[in-house]
């Protein structure tokens, strides 16, 4: 970038002072959100193996018993979080094979309430 003024040889040292101070806050900042950038991916969460027990036990239940369950958890106060595990267990259900028209309407039910959770919350 130029910048060119009329004025005295000093006004224009002062620009470029003030430019010089302006990237290197950029590089600075660009920086720091680069490193945090990377210290979260650094790490990613995992489940653990008590959390996929809980998983297997819940995908036995009945796709009734969790929409009914996930309803319940998505109208308490922060249970959010759990509504989304039921609703994400009903939604995979989808492409099994042998369920019928009425169940699969609740698949498609559980996917926009999941939609709906990760748009709001």
């Amino acid at each position: 970038m130029k910048y060119n003024r009329k004025t005295g040889s000093g006004d224009n040292r002062c620009v470029a002072v003030a430019l010089s101070a302006h990237h290197l806050l950029t590089v600075c900042l660009t920086i720091v959100l680069l490193a945090f950038a990377l210290s979260l991916t650094a790490h990613p969460l995992r489940a653990t193996t008590a959390d996929m027990a809980t998983y297997r036990r819940l995908s036995e239940k009945s796709t009734a018993m969790l929409m009914k369950k996930a309803g319940t958890f998505l109208h308490s106060p922060n249970g959010q979080d759990s509504a989304l595990l039921y609703y994400t267990i009903v939604a995979n259900r989808y492409n099994e094979d042998g369920i019928g028209d009425a169940e699969r309407k609740e698949c498609i039910t559980a996917m926009n309430n999941a939609g709906y959770l990760y748009y709001a919350f």
